[in-house]
């Protein structure tokens, strides 16, 4: 009985471990990690908070909400929905709420992947699948944000794990809970439908074999899978008509042919797991048992393979976009633990203790790398220098900025909403996706009729020479220092 219950001790100690290695620096703004997608988020969960709230001046209250809804909508606002509860709940809003579901999030989903495991692998492998999960590095600093992604990615492991039951034995309720799990998973975020698609085929195809197109058990569960997403779809572009140009932008099949686009997307896996966990992970993908852990892991890889030719330029850009391939690498690597935990079981007492002794270091180790850079940089100043600004600036002017995360701190916590002026890099993309774009015309009508340029990319305005030039020849400087210039636009001749 003890024996049994040891694993279970095991898991609950990493999940706690993992919990506690999260909760750091609980509540620092949410800047530390791509700070724009999760001021958008922000700003979203704020109007929501504010639609109903008393006790504020007006004028707040009526900005707070229509910045909301003039965010555009990409995913469902679920996580955003949640955290506005969340502030309703606590009195006041607190953007360490969302943080802490996204932590709880991500260790439901340790629990599904260690149910998974436990069927396929030994207790420690299985172990050792789920402490990967949680202690790496770049999870622990990914799986706290403000974003749909750690949601998302909770629920494909808990579809993996229904999936696999289903398979197992593919009764009615075993086959909706694995279909309406995937289903929810691609309706968070739709980028999971590029891991749950080839998850779903490759278990219908380990199940029924070849001819699993003529059984309809396999439709119902695609079409549970498709659902959720597809009446979303509907409604948001043919009905109310909110989501449709979601796509531009997104497809840019000539990085294929590009042998610069497959080194950004190795770096990018390299800053994701670290080349020695990426090689180990590969031989642990060959050492799979025969069976269905084989083809549903092999099948998360293949998700990652078809997410990055289908999105070739955020899968090579937005490191956040591979958290869905954190668990399937965790369980690859449990098919090596297997191999190393079974040599090992035939040694000595003492290998067995120096091996658990290196195993739990590294744990540790990685858990402190990823608290010494969540307490690196002290992020809560930044509320009162954008506030501050935001009030130099008059709340009743019209700003155009090339600010950080396009003019979401201004936005948050300034309470003025400005026009985006495109970065060098947004210049660079969006001449990859065949646009053409005149600088100097686009300067002269994004400026005329408002009332300031403000620039806090410095650095960024220096690699847009004809812009900085036009800048300081038309419209005379009112605020100039080390981090802000401030031209006024109604000062000077267009």
């Amino acid at each position: 009985m003890i024996r049994r219950l040891l694993p279970w001790l095991g898991a609950f100690i990493l999940l706690s471990f993992g919990l506690a290695a999260r909760l750091s620096d609980l509540s620092d703004l949410p800047l530390e990690f791509h700070p724009t997608r999760q001021l958008h988020s922000a700003v979203i969960a704020r109007g929501l908070y504010y639609a109903d709230l008393t006790g504020v001046p007006e004028w707040q209250r009526q900005r707070a909400v229509a910045y909301g809804r003039l965010e555009g909508l990409v995913e469902p606002q679920i996580v955003e929905t949640l955290s506005a509860w969340g502030y309703r709940l606590a009195g006041s809003e607190q953007l360490w709420i969302p943080r802490a579901l996204s932590i709880a999030f991500w260790c439901l989903g340790g629990l599904a992947l260690f149910l998974f495991a436990r069927r396929h692998f030994s207790p420690a492998a299985a172990l050792f699948a789920l402490g990967f999960f949680l202690v790496l590095p770049y999870g622990i600093l990914a799986s706290r944000v403000f974003m749909p992604d750690p949601l998302m990615t909770a629920l494909l492991i808990w579809a993996l794990y229904g999936l696999d039951v289903c398979l197992e034995e593919p009764s009615w309720p075993r086959l909706i809970a694995a279909g309406l799990l995937g289903g929810l998973a691609v309706f968070i975020k739709s980028t999971a439908v590029f891991f749950i698609g080839p998850l779903f085929l490759a278990g219908v195809i380990w199940r029924y074999g070849r001819g699993f197109w003529r059984v309809g058990k396999v439709w119902a569960l695609a079409a549970l899978v498709l659902m959720p997403f597809a009446a979303y779809w509907i409604w948001g572009v043919w009905i109310n008509g909110i989501l449709a140009g979601q796509t531009a932008m997104r497809f840019f099949p000539q990085y294929w042919l590009d042998p610069v686009f497959y080194l950004r997307w190795w770096n990018i896996l390299q800053s994701v797991f670290s080349l020695p966990w990426l090689l180990l992970a590969g031989l642990g993908l060959l050492l799979l048992p025969r069976g269905p852990a084989r083809w549903l892991i092999s099948a998360g890889f293949a998700g990652e393979v078809l997410m990055g030719f289908a999105l070739s330029h955020h899968t090579a850009t937005h490191d956040y976009y591979q958290l869905p391939l954190i668990p399937f690498a965790a369980l690859a690597l449990a098919g090596l633990a297997q191999v190393i935990f079974d040599r090992l079981a035939g040694e000595r007492l003492i290998w067995r203790i120096l091996a658990a002794l290196m195993l739990f270091s590294a744990a540790g180790l990685s858990a402190y790398q990823a608290r010494a850079e969540l307490r690196r940089t002290d992020y809560r100043p930044e509320a009162a220098f954008w506030q501050n600004l935001g009030q130099q600036i008059g709340l009743d002017k019209s700003v155009v900025a090339l600010s950080e995360d396009y003019g979401y701190r201004l936005e948050y916590w300034g309470w003025i909403r400005p026009v985006n002026w495109l970065s060098s890099g947004d210049f660079a993309v969006r001449r990859d996706s065949g646009q053409t774009l005149d600088a100097a015309a686009l300067i002269r009508a994004e400026t005329e009729g408002r009332d300031y340029f403000l620039v806090t990319l410095l650095e960024d305005l220096d690699r847009q020479p004809e812009v900085k030039e036009y800048l300081l020849a038309h419209y005379p400087l009112v605020i100039q220092t080390r981090r802000v210039w401030l031209f006024d636009l109604r000062g000077g001749q267009p």
